[in-house]
């Protein structure tokens, strides 16, 4: 969902913000599969290190560095090294590598380390803030010229903002929000729903045009799938606050909602997804209207395997033409939505979440 609507740049402060189990690291182990080859990812984590050999059984293309420390084992001083450990090495780095993607998991157990030492040197918000405000794309000049060097920080943060805050943690949201370039959210309710990670696609509203670096097609699927989402925000405002007037909801509205719903939920899945398969559940969201009540974690995952699968299959030029749509112009992106568009509409009938429910 982040690569479809806000692409990430090198360079940024990006936070991932939600409640725990909401999917927020498996969030950040997609961004850092994402990493170009040659890029070096420094991922830091306060968790046993048999747990992050699971996790990484699957290592990324980029090149990984894990810095970890054990909670049940490491003193809080160790802890509270972590992060800084992991932005020296970040930085460290970046005098090889173009780019350096610093992914720090868990700030909030790295704050209640920080509260344990009771007087550290310096305050676990002052220096989440810190270490967010070092990323940046610095010029570097050697003797063949100048050259770009990017590093990202993605800052993981186990917090509702809208709730009560414990005093420590409200203090290191408040220290780290001014700093982030980007706040994806993240939704406890998508979570209990099973639609993992619960990004909060209604968070990634954020300006009305892409960014300009990203491509033509994806540039075009964002800003229709935009209008798509707003509308589906506005409709539920408005049931809403006709619930609260005593309305009734109309059929045309709930059969909205449920579109709505499986749109959104297209977004969702449990691994790294490359942007032709991307581009087809985006295109899917705004071609098709879903009518099936019965949407499960697993309707959805088998929708979007058997759909990605008939176009890469039925339609080998058109999924060629995706494999590369990075590489096209506007006008070829324009004319490769509009035959996605007309596939995925012969497709119609073949899925029972897009089948009409009288066939």
């Amino acid at each position: 969902a982040v690569e479809a609507l806000l692409p990430l740049g090198e360079g940024q402060r990006v936070g991932l913000v939600g409640p725990p189990g909401t999917g927020k690291s498996t969030a950040a182990r997609f961004l850092m599969g994402a990493q170009a080859e040659g890029s070096a990812v420094v991922y830091a984590a306060m968790r046993p290190l048999q747990k992050l050999e699971k996790q990484f059984a699957v290592a990324p293309e980029a090149s990984l560095t894990v810095v970890h420390a054990d909670p049940s084992g490491d003193s809080p001083a160790t802890r509270y090294l972590l992060p800084l450990c992991a932005a020296h090495l970040a930085t460290q780095l970046l005098q090889t590598h173009r780019h350096v993607l610093l992914v720090l998991d868990d700030l909030v157990a790295f704050a209640a380390s920080a509260a344990e030492l009771r007087n550290p040197p310096f305050s676990a918000h002052h220096l989440v803030a810190a270490l967010l405000d070092s990323a940046g794309v610095v010029s570097q000049e050697d003797s063949e010229g100048s050259e770009e060097r990017a590093l990202s920080v993605v800052a993981v943060l186990d917090v509702e903002p809208e709730d009560e805050l414990h005093p420590e943690v409200r203090d290191l949201w408040r220290g780290a929000e001014p700093s982030l370039d980007v706040s994806v959210g993240f939704s406890m309710k998508l979570a209990t729903e099973a639609i993992l990670p619960s990004v909060n696609v209604d968070t990634l509203l954020v300006g009305a045009h892409s960014p300009t670096y990203q491509a033509p097609l994806l540039r075009l699927l964002r800003s229709q799938y935009v209008q798509f989402l707003r509308r589906g925000r506005d409709l539920r405002h408005r049931v809403e606050m006709g619930k609260l007037l005593g309305f009734i909801t109309e059929p045309e509205d709930e059969d909205e909602l449920m579109n709505q719903r499986v749109g959104r939920a297209l977004l969702a899945h449990s691994q790294a997804r490359p942007l032709p398969e991307l581009a087809v559940l985006l295109s899917a969201a705004l071609i098709y209207s879903f009518r099936d009540g019965r949407l499960t974690a697993t309707s959805i995952a088998n929708f979007q395997s058997a759909l990605i699968a008939s176009i890469r299959e039925d339609h080998p030029e058109l999924w060629e033409t995706l494999g590369r749509l990075e590489a096209l112009n506007e006008q070829q992106a324009a004319a490769t939505v509009h035959e996605l568009g007309k596939a995925l509409f012969e497709k119609r009938l073949d899925f029972a979440l897009t089948r009409p429910q009288f066939l």
